[in-house]
Formats: structure tokens, sequence, C-alpha cells
């Protein structure tokens, strides 16, 4: 019996012994996964700076930095909690929950991912939790308010137009106080270099940030990557002078309004103050989205002039069709003057329409989708030639679509990783203002050429009406 103490007590040095092995083989394995990352990744992960950018070319490996830098961040704060925010939840999932899941695997740091409420979330063996988030547009940036956090990644800024400067001063950098965390901003430059994502990794505009850069030419895990990106070059027929080949794979900012679908350019596109006075026309276009948002945009054109005004745009997510049409009804009420309503009417749009229609009386015409590539070229260049006014305080669900999207391969299509709903609704509504914008031209000047040439047709139209009326009343047909 007097030995029982003593067994306890070394039962209990053998356990505490073995949890400082556990330990200790945790952190080898720590350091083994960090130090599988090329030398680039690895100075951006150790990087001790508060505020820090990866500004990166397509295919760097910038995902897998990330992914080990929120781990890394994790391990030292149990029970805590990091973000990761990419544009949409899901295109968080295809973008880093990957490179957790491969981390995890190869190196045993039994990281798993799981959906809590509807949010996916990477659990460390600690208890932090690294959360998986989306934020399509600015109504999203009030959910990240609350909680306090270890790390914050936002991923893809370039695609974040005016909201990035919120999302990181409003929300994240207040949330980071109490633990001292760390916040990074990661990308490829966009086709115009301004905003917040520019200024932050140039210091042009704003205080620089602490800024690493590699490319896929870094990147261990793309075999002979020089010869592909060659290779993908001469198909395009792009040299190493290309705008998208020096954005897109050396990482590098360069001005190329050529990729915009729709070149916005604040001094010339923003409608500040009172519209002119005169006779408009009104319409309000609807894109609709049940999975994704229903944009609504008003717009508003003075009868034979060429400005069209962009007055309001308003999108939500999953609208039936009785929420569409009480938004109808709410704008309709707001602006008495509005004619007609524009709905595409592809897919479940159709269905919409019907139920407007027919069950609140709503009058809606199709939207005007032939064409569609030649037309957002016609909106482009009244866009550049200053016609096209927006108001920047009621249309930013609209200006942040357009101030980034761009063409995909080939200016065919736009680039499907970015959203277009709003970007639909103005070109529908740009569309339907077209027919009222039918100046009057001034008459040619007696004794020019064009007079001459005026008067003559005008002759000649009055001589054949007067002889197809003779020929009316004489009982024969005459050709046109």
């Amino acid at each position: 019996m007097p030995l029982q103490p003593v067994e306890a007590l070394l039962s209990e040095l053998a356990r505490r012994e073995q949890q400082k092995t556990q330990a200790r083989a945790r952190q080898s394995d720590r350091l083994r996964f960090l130090e599988a990352l090329h030398p680039k990744q690895l100075a951006f992960v150790r990087d001790p700076s508060k505020r820090k950018a990866a500004l990166c070319g397509r295919r760097a490996g910038k995902s897998h930095g990330i992914a080990a830098w929120l781990i890394d961040g994790g391990e030292s704060d149990p029970g805590g909690l990091s973000v990761y925010v990419a544009r949409s939840k899901g295109n968080a999932r295809l973008i880093v929950a990957p490179a957790i899941e491969q981390l995890s695997r190869q190196f045993d740091l039994g990281v798993r991912l799981r959906e809590v409420d509807n949010q996916l979330m990477a659990f460390l063996p600690n208890g932090h939790r690294i959360w998986l988030a989306g934020a399509k547009d600015s109504s999203e940036v009030g959910k990240f308010r609350g909680p306090k956090y270890r790390r914050v990644a936002i991923d893809e800024a370039q695609e974040y137009a005016g909201y990035l400067q919120e999302l990181v001063e409003d929300v994240f950098e207040p949330a980071l106080i109490d633990k001292g965390g760390e916040l990074c901003v990661a990308g490829t430059p966009s086709p115009i270099p301004a905003g917040f994502f520019y200024s932050a990794t140039t210091g042009d505009g704003g205080p620089k940030w602490s800024t690493h850069h590699w490319t896929i030419f870094e990147n261990p895990y793309v075999d002979d990557a020089a010869q592909k990106v060659k290779d993908l070059c001469e198909s395009r027929g792009w040299d190493s002078s290309h705008p998208t080949y020096q954005r897109e794979y050396l990482g590098r900012w360069v001005r190329d309004e050529g990729a915009l679908v729709y070149p916005y350019d604040s001094e010339k596109n923003s409608l500040i103050g009172d519209r002119p006075a005169g006779d408009y026309a009104w319409v309000l276009a609807i894109d609709v989205g049940v999975v994704n948002s229903s944009a609504f945009v008003v717009a508003c054109c003075r009868k034979k002039h060429p400005e069209v005004y962009i007055v309001e745009c308003w999108k939500r997510e999953g609208l039936i069709p009785s929420a569409v049409a009480a938004h109808v009804l709410r704008m309709r009420q707001q602006y008495p003057e509005l004619g007609a309503v524009v709905v595409d009417e592809d897919g479940l749009g159709k269905g919409y329409a019907e139920e407007m229609r027919v069950r609140y009386g709503i009058g809606c015409i199709p939207a005007e989708k032939q064409k569609k590539r030649t037309f957002q070229e016609f909106v482009a260049g009244e866009l550049r030639a200053g016609v096209v006014r927006i108001d920047p305080l009621n249309c930013r669900p609209l200006l942040d679509e357009i101030q980034i999207l761009q063409w995909g391969p080939g200016h065919v299509a736009e680039d499907t990783r970015f959203e277009n709903h709003a970007a639909d609704a103005f070109l529908y509504a740009c569309r339907a203002l077209r027919p009222w914008y039918q100046p009057e031209q001034e008459p040619p000047k007696p004794g020019t050429p064009e007079h001459a040439a005026a008067e003559a047709k005008r002759e000649r139209d009055a001589a054949k009406k007067a002889a197809r009326e003779r020929s009316r009343r004489s009982g024969y047909r005459m050709a046109a």
C-alpha cells in the first residue's frame, strides 16, 4: 500500500514526458510543413508585419502560401478564430480548402473541414477555427463584425472594387486589436492601377504594406512553367509587353482598359447633382436570379438627347417571384414616371415575368439579348465618351461589378470569375432607352450641294407620290 503514491507519481511523470514528446513531434511537423514551402512563400508566412500583401501572378501557389499562414497562426491561438475571405463561399471552397486539406494530409496536421450553421470551417486539433467565407458585394461586409480574429486573409483582392477598403478598415482592423492579430490582402493586379489593393502594394495614394511578390516561375510544383506560358502567349498572339501577360503571369500593375467590359471612369461617368431639365423616358431593367442575385436598375434619358442616367441599382439573393414583384411596385411608387419594365426572360426569368403580368398586373417586356457582345461595345464607347452617367451613391452594387468585370480569353464573353447580374441589368436598361434617342438633324443650307441633293430627292418623292395617286384612281397598280 505505501508504494501506491510512488507508483502514481511515476505514472504522472511518464504521462507528462509523453505529452512533451508529442508536443515536440507536433512542433517538428509544424516546422516541416512550413519548410516545404518555396522560399518566397516561406518569406511571406514568416513576415511578422501586422499588415502585408501578396501580389502574385496566376498559378503562383498563392493559395498554398495563405493556407500555411492561416494554419501557422492558428497553432498559436488555441480555441481562437481566423478567417479567409473570397468573393463567395463557393470560391473559398475551391481556392483554399484544397490547399488546407493537402497540407493537413501531407504533414498529418489533423485539420478537418466541416459545415457549421451553413458556414464552412477548418478545425485545428487545438480548437482553432478558420472560417472560409465569401463577400460578394458591399451588402455582405457587415457579417464579419463581432468576432475577434487571430489572422485575416482577403484573397483575390483585385475583385472587390470599392468595398475592399471598408472591409479592411471598418471591419477587420478593429476585430484584430484584441489579439494583436495580422491581416493580409492577396491577389493579381487588376486592369486599372487604382484602388485600395493597388495603394497597399505600391504606396501610390496611401501607405505601402509589406508586399511579397512571386509568380508561376517560382512555383516548383508546375513542371516546365516557362515553356507552358510561352506556348499560351504564342497561341494568343501576345508578346512579353502585352498587358494581360504582364498582369496575369508576371503580377505587374499595368493599365489595360481594354480588358474591362465596361470602362467606367469616375470623372467622366459619375452623376453628381441634378439632372438637366427636360422630358424624360424611364425604364426599370431586371436581371432575375434565384441562387444568384436579382438585380434592379432604374435609368432614364432625355428624349432626343444621347445621355443615359443610371439613377439607382439594387440587388439581392433568393428573391421569389412575389418578392421581385413587390420591389417593382415599390420602385414604381418611388419613380411615378417609370415606363417600361424590362425583364431577362431566359430560364426561370420567364416564370417571374409571367407571375408579374398575370398576378400583379405589371406590364413586362423581355430584355433584348441578341448580339449582346456588339451592344456591350456600344455601351463601352458611350462610357468612354461620357454619355452614360451613373449615380455613385445609389448605384454601388453596379459600380462594384463593372469596375472589375473583365473579358475572358479572346474578348468573346465576360470572365466567369466575376459577377455580372447588375451589369446585365445595366446593359438591358441602356438598350431599352436607345430608341428614345432620335436627334433632330439641322437641314442643309441653301446653295450647298447637300441642299440641292435634298431638294432633288424631295421633288422625286413628290412626283412618285403623285404618279401613285393617279394610278390608284385609274385602277392600275404602279410598281414601287
